[in-house]
């Protein structure tokens, strides 16, 4: 213990590691660091340090460059900040504050400059609004959210409470359209959304009611629960289920008749369920089941022979990955070592075990919340001794 918070205690450029950043709550309790994001060069999380509860923590990658940023919900109760994406100069996030529910937030990396956006559900508290994913698109931040008048829908701000408006009521009345999977490409808006007309199927939006449209209906009334939104080399690839290949991998220019299959992986109706879709050295890297226990990484260039296994490597389920220092890392699972951090540079040989953090056999759980920051990766894992903490990696052990 006292050599890994030596090592945190050093300055972070300085030299390569794979390494605890700070047992933010001491001994063999956790602080479970989750919902990572990156502004100004650092990290931004939420973690619990047994006293203030779930609040939004800062870090520069140095234990002494890792502290509570704000108590939002005052005391031990959790403001739980979560999807943290920048705009416009800010750092805009979703957190409840005990007083009006989970609302939209904004900072600039400062306390006192961390600040409640609107109330947009102003009758509601507790559990608030429903967030999904923000994004920034075309200088529009859009994000989903329930009002309590027209369901969870499509949203957009400015950074004012005054420019901070519904979108659209997709799936109008009360019922939620739940937008999800927000992605940009080509200037728009691409997301996921359901309707009683065509279930859950691709959409795109400019940021005008007029201008929020279906994509495709790709399986009719029974949805087709496209996922994974990621722009790669002039396409839009997602996740998505015709109702004969099961889930699998499909490309978009953006219009109906350029909305398409890209291979059968998993021949049949079971579909490969390609998930953690990520654009890296101008290719779509994937995981995805193929009949080999586990299944593996794959990467794709858009076409279906150009669709191909990287590595029979087991993912950890939906961990994400985060491109750093020109590696693509990620949670996966071997009999040997457990759930662990990997990376990889593209190729077979290039896609290897980082370093084995948790107990060998792994019963700890997986690195996951990988975000980049500043050349690195930021993330939780569980040494066995710290419980679940803070982690930072170059790609070196």
């Amino acid at each position: 213990m006292a050599f890994s918070v030596a090592l945190a205690l050093l300055p972070a450029r300085s030299w390569g590691h794979t390494v605890l950043v700070k047992d933010i709550r001491p001994g063999d309790l956790s602080s479970f660091p989750g919902g990572f994001g990156e502004f100004s060069r650092k990290a931004f999380f939420q973690a619990d340090d047994g006293v203030h509860g779930r609040e939004l923590w800062i870090s520069d990658g140095t234990a002494a460059g890792t502290t509570l940023l704000k108590d939002i919900s005052m005391g031990d109760s959790d403001a739980g900040p979560f999807s943290f994406t920048r705009y416009n100069g800010r750092l805009f996030f979703a957190a409840d504050d005990g007083v009006h529910g989970v609302e939209l937030w904004k900072s600039d990396g400062r306390a006192r400059g961390t600040k409640l956006v609107k109330d947009i559900h102003p009758s509601r508290r507790g559990s608030g609004l429903e967030f999904s994913d923000m994004l920034n698109v075309n200088g529009q931040l859009f994000f989903a959210a329930d009002d309590g008048v027209h369901g969870k829908e499509l949203w957009k701000s400015d950074g004012t409470a005054r420019g901070t408006k519904l979108v659209k009521d997709i799936n109008l009345g009360v019922g939620d359209s739940d937008p999800s999977g927000l992605a940009a490409f080509k200037g728009k808006l691409f997301f996921a959304a359901y309707d009683h007309a065509h279930s859950i199927q691709p959409w795109k939006s400019d940021g005008t009611a007029r201008g929020t449209k279906l994509v495709k209906d790709i399986n009719g009334s029974h949805g087709s629960g496209p996922f994974g939104f990621t722009r790669s080399n002039g396409r839009l690839f997602f996740a998505a289920d015709d109702g004969v290949h099961g889930g699998e991998l499909w490309s978009s220019d953006g219009s109906a008749s350029g909305t398409n299959l890209v291979k059968d992986i998993y021949s049949g109706s079971r579909g490969s369920g390609p998930s953690n879709l990520t654009m890296f050295k101008s290719k779509l890297f994937f995981t995805a089941l193929d009949g080999v226990p586990g299944g593996g990484l794959w990467r794709s260039d858009g076409s279906a022979s150009g669709t191909k296994l990287v590595r029979h490597v087991s993912a950890w389920g939906e961990v994400g990955f985060a491109k750093a220092g020109g590696k693509l890392f990620f949670a996966a699972f071997d009999a040997v070592h457990g759930g662990q951090l990997w990376k990889s540079d593209g190729s077979t040989a290039g896609t290897k075990l980082v370093k084995g953090i948790s107990p060998a056999g792994g019963n700890s759980e997986a690195p996951h919340g990988l975000t980049s920051v500043n050349g690195k990766v930021f993330f939780s894992a569980d040494d066995g001794v710290h419980g679940s903490e803070l982690w930072m990696s170059d790609g070196n052990p």
